[in-house]
């Protein structure tokens, strides 16, 4: 039975085992595919933080102009 990694939860071969061609494929897919996922997830997240922040930066400088103090 195979061990897989806490990450990604991807096949790792037994030292007894010999890896085939094909099974070597499907490892490099299924990495390519869940680090693209992960980056994309992040990406999102990335993006509505930025949203969030250049809002609230917004905000304080329109305070700012206004002459208004504000707690940071």
């Amino acid at each position: 039975m195979p061990e897989y990694t806490t990450q990604f939860n991807l096949p790792k071969a037994l030292a007894n085992e010999n890896v085939s061609l094909s099974a070597h494929n499907s490892l490099v897919e299924a990495i390519d595919t869940n680090i693209g996922n992960a980056l994309t997830e992040h990406m999102a997240d990335y993006a509505t933080f930025l949203s969030g922040y250049n809002s609230r930066n917004a905000d304080l400088q329109f305070l700012n102009l206004r002459g208004c103090r504000y707690l940071d």
